[in-house]
């Protein structure tokens, strides 16, 4: 019987420092060949095993087969805040709000699974995305509005998937977004200001996210919402005032 093949390959190189000597690794790529050489930082062949056996747990090293990965078992963690993608925002100084990554949720759970839960990520192609898109439209059930902010969201988690190996190229970067009917805003009346801002309503409409409470309250008191300088208030906060 024929011996399968192991993910990956060790092998002692030479130091700079007289008679040291560090264990690389060699990992295989998806077309089953070797890839470039890895330093794992390990002096002995046992200790560099289970560096490599880590980095292919971790996700951190795309094996052969890895592109047949199913897109819902790639996103059943995405929008956990212990997710990969979420806590490496965070690591880096982002801010993300536990309700937007519910949100995100939502939309994945309800729009994107129905459609790509059983494709493997790596045969998604543009055109199953658009076609994806098109469905939602004609459905009618959502405004194109929505249809483009769950698009954003697919396009997050296709950038993802790039990113981390997962497929070669991102299929959902030239997708366009739907054209938007933009109502004309007006103002707020003064029971609906009392009912945004008044006792317990950074819980109730929210979701305790006092930045967006205290930019828009802050909007709201200067006028600023109706003129040029509302971008500038949000960005203060570091918000969006889209």
């Amino acid at each position: 019987m024929e011996r399968s093949q192991r993910p990956f390959s060790v092998y002692r190189r030479r130091t700079k420092k007289k008679g040291s000597f560090v264990f690389y690794c060699r990992f295989r790529g998806e077309d089953g060949q070797y890839i470039s050489a890895l330093s794992t930082g390990q002096t002995s062949r046992a200790a560099a095993e289970n560096w490599a056996d880590a980095k292919l747990k971790d996700g951190k090293i795309i094996t052969p087969g890895k592109r047949g990965i199913l897109f819902g078992a790639f996103v059943e963690d995405f929008w956990k805040n212990d997710g990969e993608y979420i806590t490496r925002k965070l690591a880096r100084g982002g801010h993300f709000s536990e309700s937007f990554a519910k949100i995100r949720q939502g939309q994945l759970t309800q729009w994107i699974l129905p459609f790509f839960t059983d494709r493997p990520i790596g045969s998604i192609r543009r055109a199953d995305i658009e076609s994806w898109q098109m469905e939602l439209f004609r459905a009618s059930e959502i405004t194109p509005s929505t249809i483009n902010r769950v698009l954003d969201n697919l396009k997050v988690i296709m950038k993802e998937a790039c990113r981390r190996g997962f497929i070669g190229a991102d299929p959902a970067a030239g997708v366009e977004r739907l054209h938007e009917k933009r109502r004309s805003r007006g103002i707020l009346y003064p029971v609906e200001i009392r009912a945004l801002f008044g006792q317990n309503a950074l819980t109730l409409f929210w979701q305790g996210e006092r930045a967006y409470y205290a930019a828009a309250f802050l909007a709201i008191a200067s006028g600023a919402r109706l003129g040029r300088h509302a971008p500038c208030v949000f960005r203060m906060f570091g918000l969006s005032s889209s």
